[in-house]
C-alpha cells in the first residue's frame, strides 16, 4: 500500500488536470457569452459557483466562488524570453534520440502566454527563457488584480531546471513581497536554510507562516516532444494546521494578489567543501539518500540541453539514490555555455477570495463607456476591476466589511458553522447609517453594538428612540413612525423662557402659579395678572397686581437712577441691636448672605443688585424670588429696602440709613414681601427684616440652626407671633406693625358667663360696664412664652367700648393663646383657664 501522503499527491495532480479540462477560461474573450449576466448587461460574471448558494429557506449560509485554475489566460511578465532581444538565438533539444535545433524568432513563439494557456498533455507548448549565464536570474511575475485564496502552485518543466526556484507573493498588489516557498539543489548555499520536507516539517500555529526550502532534482522522464514530466508543486495547506475553521494566520498565508517566480543559476565557482542540510561540513561518503516525490509520464527522450534518462511509465517514482550534493561542484569553472530555462505550464489552484459571503466574482462596466466594436466586428467594452458580488449585507472587493447601516455586530468571515452575516442597526427606521461600538457590544453580552447616526424625523439617541430638544414623544404612534415626535407648544407667557418641554411627557416648565401641559392656565387659588414674569399670583397677593396697574405709567417711564452723593459729612446710622436667634431664623422665610454689587435710589426705596453667596433658609414664597442654593454662575438678584434720611440738614439729602456699601457682604434675614418692578416681582425688605454686615463667626451658628430646624419643626416658632401686613392700606404702606405681648389675665370664674354675650353671627360683645372692663382688661408688656398650651379653633370679632374701631380676633389652634390686631398695632394675649 502506498503511503497516505503519496496518495494525496496523486489526487492533487489529477485534480489539476480535471480543473483544466472542465473549467472555462475566465479571461478569454472567446467565452464572453458564458460570463455575461443576462439579467444585467452592466456586469460580467467571471467566476460563479451555481451550487454554492448564499441563502437557503431565508437563512444565510456560507458561500464561496468556485475552485479553479486562477492563472489560466493571465498575462505573465518575464525578464528574459527567447527571441525577445536576439531573434537569431538558437536552441536545441532532443527528439527521438536526435538533436533538433531551431532559432527563437519572435518572442511570441516561446512567449509567456504559453505558460497559462489551455494545458494539453499530448500537445504541450513551452515558454523558453533567454540565455542564462552562471549567476543570472530570470523572474516571472503574474498579477491577478484581486485577492485570491491559493491552495497550490504547480510548475511543469520543459527542459533543464534552474539551480534554485523561489516563490514570492504579494498581498497588496505588488507593493511589498514576501517569500512563500524555496526549491533548490543546495538550500543552504542558495537561501541559508536547511533542506526540508513539507510533509513532516514541524509547523504549528505559532510558526504557521514559516518558509521552507525543498530539494530540487533534475528531471528524469521526458514526454514525446522532449518535455520533462516532473511536476514542481507547492501546497499552502499540507503540513500546516488547517482544521476548520481556518485561523486568520493561515488565511493570510494563503492570500495572494501577485506571484513572482525567480529562476536562479548558481555562480561559476564553488568550494570543494560539501555541506549538509544545516550547513555543516559533510563527507560525501556519509551522505544519506533524499526522498524526492515525482509523478512520471510516458517514456520518451529529449529536452532542452539535457541528456535522455528513461523511467517506467505511469509510476510514482521515489528516488532513493539521488543525493542533495550528488551534483558536485569544484574549483574548476563551470561551462560558460548559456542555458535556457523552459516550462510548459503554470497552474494555481484557488478561488476568488470573498470570505464566505459571495458565490461569484464579477466585473462592472465602467461608467461613461458604451459598447464598441473592434476591427473584427466583435463587441468590446471597458470593464472595471474584479470584485465579489457580496451578499450577507457585506461590501468591498473581498466582502471584507459590513455595509453601512449593518454594523450592529462586528464583521466576521463566513464559516460552515455560521454565515456571520452583518446585522442591521436598530434605528427604528429613522436612520440608514450607524457605527459600531465594541464597548457597547461587550456590555450587551455580544448581542448589539450599533450606534445610529444622522437620525431623522426629530429623533436622537443610540437607536433614534428619543426626541430631540424641543420635541416630545407621541405615545399614540409606534416608535418607528415618521411623526412620533411632536413639537413642544409651550405658552410664551406661562412657560419659562429658553426652556423646553419634557421629551417624554411634553410637560412645559411653568412659571409659579401656572399649570397645564402647555402652561396655559392659572393654578387653583391664583389669579391672572398682566405681568409676563408673574402671570399668575396668589389671591392674597393680588393687590400688588392692582398697584402695578395704577403705577403702570410711572414704571413705563423709568426714573433716572440717582447715585449717593460723595464727600458729605453724614452722621452715623443707628446701630442695630438685633441678634440672630433661632426664633428669628424660623419666623423668616429667607436667610442668606449676599454681596452688594450695585445700588440705586427710587424715592424712599433703595434697589440693590445682590450676588447670592450662601443660603441657609429659603422657603415659602421666597422660593420664587431667590435661589434654593447659591452658585457663582447665578446672576445678581434684586432686593428692595426702605431708607430714611439720617441728617438734620436738608442739604444732605443722601445721608441714608441703612448705608449699604457696594462690594460688601451682608446677612439678610427677611420674609418674602414682593414689590412689582417693570414686568416682574422682586423681594422687598421691611422694618422687621435684618440686614447685618457679615461676620464669619455667624456661619457656624447658622449651620447649627439649619441642623436644628431639620430635627425640630419651626411651626411653633412661626405661630408664636403673627404679623398681618394685608391689613395695611396703600397710604400707610411704609408704616409697619409692632408685636406686643399681653399679660395673662386671670378673670373670675363667672367672667365669661356674666359679661360676654354671643349673638347668632358669632359676635362677642364686650362688657357694657366700662369699670368692669377697666378692672379686668389690664394690658401690660410681659415676656413672651415659647410654648403654647391649648388651641382655639374659632375666631370672633370683639367690640371695644373704649374704641370706635372693631378689633379683629384671630384665634390660633392653641386655645390658651389668641391674637388680635388693629390697623395700628398687633397684640398677642395668652389666657389660661383657672
Amino acid at each position: 500500500m502506498l503511503p497516505i501522503l503519496i496518495i494525496s499527491w496523486i489526487i492533487f495532480y489529477f485534480s489539476n488536470i480535471c480543473i483544466n479540462a472542465n473549467n472555462l477560461n475566465p479571461h478569454s474573450d472567446l467565452n464572453q457569452k458564458h460570463y455575461t449576466d443576462e439579467k444585467d448587461s452592466n456586469i460580467k460574471v467571471i467566476y460563479e459557483a451555481t451550487r454554492s448558494v448564499c441563502y437557503t429557506k431565508g437563512q444565510a449560509i456560507e458561500c464561496s466562488p468556485p475552485f479553479t485554475n486562477i492563472a489560466e489566460s493571465v498575462d505573465i511578465k518575464a525578464t528574459s524570453t527567447c527571441g525577445q532581444f536576439d531573434q537569431s538565438e538558437e536552441i536545441c533539444r532532443y527528439v527521438m534520440g536526435h538533436e533538433k535545433c531551431e532559432t527563437c524568432g519572435k518572442g511570441e513563439k516561446f512567449g509567456t502566454h504559453l505558460l497559462t494557456d489551455r494545458h494539453q498533455m499530448n500537445n504541450e507548448t513551452c515558454w523558453v527563457s533567454g540565455s542564462v549565464l552562471p549567476g543570472d536570474t530570470v523572474n516571472l511575475t503574474l498579477s491577478l488584480g484581486k485577492r485570491f485564496e491559493v491552495y497550490y502552485i504547480s510548475l511543469q518543466p520543459c527542459g533543464q531546471l534552474p539551480d534554485s526556484i523561489a516563490l514570492y507573493k504579494s498581498s497588496d498588489f505588488g507593493v511589498t513581497w514576501k517569500p512563500w516557498q524555496y526549491f533548490s539543489t543546495d538550500c543552504y548555499r542558495a537561501f541559508h536554510l536547511p533542506t526540508s520536507n513539507e510533509h513532516n516539517a514541524q509547523i504549528s500555529l505559532a510558526n504557521i507562516q514559516e518558509v521552507l526550502c525543498v530539494a530540487l532534482k533534475s528531471p528524469d522522464v521526458h514526454g514525446n516532444s522532449g518535455q520533462s514530466s516532473n511536476v514542481i508543486a507547492f501546497s499552502t495547506t499540507i503540513g500546516r494546521p488547517s482544521m476548520q475553521p481556518w485561523s486568520s494566520a493561515l488565511i493570510d498565508w494563503m492570500t495572494m494578489t501577485d506571484l513572482r517566480i525567480s529562476l536562479m543559476r548558481f555562480p561559476e565557482y564553488r568550494d570543494e567543501v560539501q555541506y549538509d542540510s544545516n550547513g555543516l561540513f559533510l563527507n560525501p561518503s556519509f551522505l544519506k539518500p533524499t526522498n524526492v516525490f515525482r509523478v512520471s509520464g510516458s517514456p520518451s527522450i529529449g529536452g532542452f540541453g539535457t541528456n535522455p534518462v528513461l523511467s517506467e511509465a505511469g509510476t510514482l517514482d521515489m528516488s532513493q539514490h539521488l543525493y542533495q550534493s550528488d551534483m558536485h561542484y569544484s574549483k574548476t569553472p563551470k561551462s560558460k555555455t548559456p542555458v535556457h530555462f523552459s516550462f510548459s505550464d503554470l497552474s494555481i489552484g484557488g478561488r476568488c477570495k470573498c470570505n464566505g459571503h459571495a458565490n461569484r466574482c464579477i466585473r462592472d462596466r465602467i461608467v461613461g463607456t458604451g459598447i464598441t466594436t473592434d476591427n473584427n466586428g466583435q463587441t468590446k467594452s471597458q470593464w472595471g476591476p474584479l470584485r465579489c458580488d457580496c451578499q450577507h449585507n457585506t461590501e468591498g472587493a473581498d466582502c471584507e466589511r459590513c455595509s453601512p447601516g449593518y454594523l450592529d455586530r462586528p464583521w466576521a468571515r463566513g464559516t460552515s458553522e455560521s454565515a456571520n452575516d452583518c446585522k442591521r442597526c436598530d434605528c427604528n427606521l429613522h436612520s440608514n447609517s450607524c457605527v459600531f461600538s465594541n464597548q457597547l457590544y461587550l456590555m450587551s453580552m455580544k448581542v448589539s453594538g450599533g450606534v445610529c447616526q444622522d437620525c431623522q424625523h426629530n429623533t436622537v439617541g443610540r437607536k433614534c428612540h428619543n426626541c430631540v430638544t424641543g420635541y416630545y414623544r407621541d405615545w399614540t404612534k409606534p416608535v418607528s413612525h415618521d411623526q412620533v415626535c411632536l413639537e413642544c407648544r409651550c405658552h410664551p407667557i406661562g412657560s419659562i423662557a429658553n426652556q423646553h418641554c419634557d421629551r417624554k411627557t411634553g410637560q412645559c416648565p411653568c412659571k409659579p402659579g401656572v399649570v397645564g401641559q402647555a402652561c396655559n392656565r392659572c393654578q387653583e387659588g391664583y389669579k391672572q395678572t398682566r405681568l409676563p414674569d408673574a402671570p399668575c399670583i396668589k389671591a392674597m397677593e393680588h393687590y400688588a397686581h392692582r398697584r402695578k396697574e395704577n403705577d403702570q405709567t410711572s414704571h413705563s417711564t423709568k426714573s433716572q437712577l440717582s447715585k449717593p452723593e460723595t464727600n458729605i459729612d453724614c452722621p452715623p446710622c443707628e446701630r442695630s441691636k438685633k441678634r440672630i436667634r433661632f426664633k428669628k431664623f424660623c419666623r423668616n422665610e429667607a436667610v442668606f448672605r449676599g454681596i452688594v454689587k450695585s445700588r440705586t435710589i427710587h424715592g424712599d426705596l433703595m434697589r440693590l443688585e445682590v450676588g447670592i453667596q450662601n443660603t441657609w433658609r429659603i422657603t415659602g414664597a421666597a422660593e420664587h424670588l431667590l435661589p434654593k442654593t447659591a452658585s457663582p454662575n447665578l446672576p445678581a438678584y434684586r432686593v428692595w429696602l426702605r431708607i430714611k434720611n439720617n441728617s438734620a440738614d436738608k442739604r444732605h439729602s443722601r445721608c441714608l440709613c441703612p448705608n449699604l456699601q457696594v462690594g460688601q457682604s451682608y446677612l439678610f434675614i427677611t420674609r418674602s414681601h414682593q414689590v412689582p418692578y417693570g414686568d416682574r416681582m422682586e423681594l422687598l425688605l421691611d422694618t422687621h427684616s435684618v440686614v447685618l454686615k457679615w461676620r464669619e463667626s455667624w456661619r457656624r451658628r447658622l449651620s447649627k440652626f439649619v441642623r436644628r430646624a431639620a430635627r425640630e419643626s419651626c411651626d411653633s416658632e412661626k405661630n408664636s407671633v403673627v404679623v398681618d401686613d394685608d391689613n395695611t392700606d396703600d397710604s400707610n404702606y411704609d408704616k409697619l406693625k409692632r408685636t406686643r405681648r399681653v399679660q395673662r389675665l386671670r378673670p373670675g370664674p363667672d367672667y365669661y358667663s356674666s359679661n360676654t354675650q354671643v349673638n347668632q353671627h358669632n359676635r362677642i360683645q364686650s362688657p357694657t360696664s366700662p369699670s368692669t372692663l377697666s378692672s379686668n382688661y389690664h394690658l401690660n408688656r410681659l415676656r413672651s412664652s415659647n410654648k403654647l398650651k391649648k388651641q382655639i379653633s374659632q375666631s370672633s370679632i370683639i367690640s371695644d367700648p373704649h374704641s370706635s374701631k372693631e378689633i379683629s380676633l384671630n384665634y390660633p389652634h392653641d386655645k390658651d393663646k389668641f391674637q388680635y390686631t388693629t390697623n395700628k398695632n398687633v397684640y398677642s394675649s395668652f389666657y389660661s383657664n383657672q
